[in-house]
């Protein structure tokens, strides 16, 4: 089977530029796109703009009844499953579940000024800090500011 790539070039040249909008969108019918953090923000605009130009949109999203109801608004094809970034048996899951090929991944949902938290199920897992200022206080014992 042959799959057939479109590579997009932007010239942004202030010279002969015309500005890009959501309406130069080309048909994705076919096409399945998972978008991270759908539910507010850049996430839901992205999701319901690729549901629009037909493509089968999957809403991973970490509060799957939040994805349900932007679901409901949307036109085209889509579906919500869940999805916590901060959770890495959460992204095993969602990693396990995927039983299709997949088109478009749209890395939306962001993981900031999270707490101190282990990683895994071994004692011996090593910290993770949300930033290396968070980090930094936390070792020295001053608290994060």
């Amino acid at each position: 089977m042959t799959t057939s790539r479109r590579v997009v070039s932007l010239n942004l040249s202030a010279k002969n530029h015309t500005p890009w909008t959501a309406a130069d969108l080309p048909s994705l019918a076919g096409r399945t796109v998972v978008v991270t953090g759908a539910t507010s923000g850049l996430g839901a605009v992205t999701a319901k703009e690729l549901a629009r130009v037909g493509a089968h949109v999957v809403l991973a999203v970490r509060d799957p009844a939040r994805g349900e109801r932007l679901a409901a608004t949307l036109t085209g094809g889509t579906e919500v499953r869940p999805l916590d970034l901060a959770d890495l048996s959460s992204v095993r899951a969602f990693a396990r579940a995927w039983d299709r090929p997949l088109d478009v991944l749209v890395n939306n949902a962001g993981v900031m000024a999270i707490p101190e938290a282990r990683c895994g199920t071994s004692p011996s897992s090593s910290p993770r800090s949300a930033s290396p200022r968070r980090r930094r206080a936390t070792e020295t014992g001053e608290g994060a500011r």
